[in-house]
């Protein structure tokens, strides 16, 4: 009898492509987990972005009453931050280039304001509250 049933070679064959569809999967999950670039929350009275890499422009236009304080808190672990706050008239009223840490400015009249955050590469945190 030379005719005999190989099921082993074929679960074997079978083995190996579960293996590796399995392989591909976890490591596309692996990458797709760390690729995070920004994650923007807005609030009525704030908002927070947490990036890697954030190269663009936010700006957020609010309505504040007089004596009123904008408060930022930056955390830059590399690139650097912009800030401004321009009045309805086009005023900017608060400016910083390169900006970290911590700072308020303080609304004397009351108004629509422009709160404008620009990145170039930044990665870390900032917090904006009005």
């Amino acid at each position: 009898m030379t005719d005999e049933i190989n099921i082993y070679g074929g679960m074997r064959e079978a083995m190996k492509k579960y293996w590796y569809t399995l392989l591909v999967i976890l490591i596309l999950l692996l990458f797709t987990a760390c690729t995070k670039e920004t994650e923007l929350k807005m609030y009525d009275t704030g908002m927070k972005m947490t990036t890697d890499n954030f190269s663009d422009t936010e700006t957020h236009t609010v309505t504040l009453t007089a004596d009123s304080t904008i408060s930022f808190k930056i955390v830059t672990k590399s690139g650097n931050l912009n800030i401004s706050v321009v009045d309805e008239s086009g005023i900017t009223i608060a400016s910083g280039v390169g900006v970290t840490g911590d700072m308020s400015f303080r609304i004397r009249e009351k108004g629509e304001y422009a709160i404008t955050i620009s990145g170039n590469s930044h990665r870390g945190s900032f917090t904006v509250s009005w």
